[in-house]
């Protein structure tokens, strides 16, 4: 009786200690569930900014072809356009990699599961890879658009 009662103790002591343990794995989820939203949000935030910008870029390179400008001022747009894309590119690159690291310090403070931590990890890298490929097709877009306005100056880039 006494090694049945021992027994029964060790079971209860086991689910109580799994029952602790559930919620913190599940808020651990959540939390890394939440990270990858915010983190989304912000490619989706840096990838309008990003297109807006080659798209003013362009219009403006397309404007001054249009008005018979000099090569050096849709140069200088295309630059213009150019720097706007680097610099929001860069920043929500950034906001990517700052959401990552504070999302990853508050797991390992919990003490979650690794596979849980680098889902935060692989989604950070999607998230900036995701953003650099909307970089490099904005910069081409731009690219291209200077050398067919100066196409028709029959200027070299």
């Amino acid at each position: 009786m006494i090694a049945l009662n021992s027994l029964v103790v060790r079971i209860v002591a086991l689910l109580v200690a799994l029952a602790a343990v559930a919620p913190a794995m599940a808020d651990a989820q959540s939390i890394a569930d939440a990270c990858i939203a915010r983190m989304a949000n912000q490619v989706e935030s840096g990838q309008t900014l990003i297109g807006n910008a080659a798209e003013n870029a362009v219009l403006r390179i397309e404007t001054l072809d249009a008005e018979d400008a000099r090569p050096s001022k849709m140069i200088a747009a295309s630059r213009t356009g150019q720097r706007i894309i680097t610099k929001s590119a860069e920043r929500t690159r950034q906001a990517i990699r700052n959401e990552a690291r504070r999302c990853v310090y508050t797991l390992v403070r919990q003490d979650a599961e690794q596979a849980i931590i680098d889902s935060v990890v692989d989604a950070a890298q999607a998230a900036q890879q995701s953003v650099t490929n909307t970089a490099e097709s904005a910069h081409l877009m731009v690219h291209d658009a200077l050398q067919a306005a100066l196409a028709d100056e029959s200027t070299p880039v």
